[in-house]
């Protein structure tokens, strides 16, 4: 699906400070790497733009701002925005974990005591962050 440029720019924003999270540089290029990656988090900020593009269209439609609809599609883009900012959450924490299983394959790039220094990052940062329920 091709994404709108306003969504395109808030996924850069998106990925811009969820990498800005982690000191590591390791854990900071994979975050800023793979987030956009995620469907929903894309659709869910898409859906948010429309609602806000929706709205500019009903503001200019009828000249005024306080109508009910233009108020409803104000709400719906915050709430949708919030659901953003959950997905953003579970997303590193998926692919913390998923780094887990493939960190120690990263020698010929990063150094022993990199590697070292990301898992003790990640670590922390699952047990301090963790968004979702264990797995059975």
């Amino acid at each position: 699906m091709t994404y709108s440029p306003r969504t395109r720019s808030r996924l850069r924003s998106i990925e811009s400070n969820a990498a800005s999270r982690f000191k590591s540089t390791l854990l900071s290029n994979v975050i800023h790497d793979r987030i956009a990656n995620d469907q929903e988090l894309r659709e869910m900020i898409e859906a948010s733009e429309r609602c806000i593009r929706a709205q500019d269209l009903r503001i200019n439609a009828i000249s005024e701002t306080g109508d009910t609809i233009s108020a409803d599609l104000d709400r719906a883009a915050d709430s949708i925005d919030t659901l953003v900012t959950t997905r953003v959450n579970e997303v590193i924490e998926e692919i913390l974990k998923n780094l887990d299983k493939e960190i120690d394959d990263w020698d010929d790039t990063w150094s022993k005591v990199q590697i070292d220094k990301a898992r003790t990052e990640m670590n922390t940062y699952l047990e301090e962050h963790a968004t979702t329920e264990p797995q059975q």
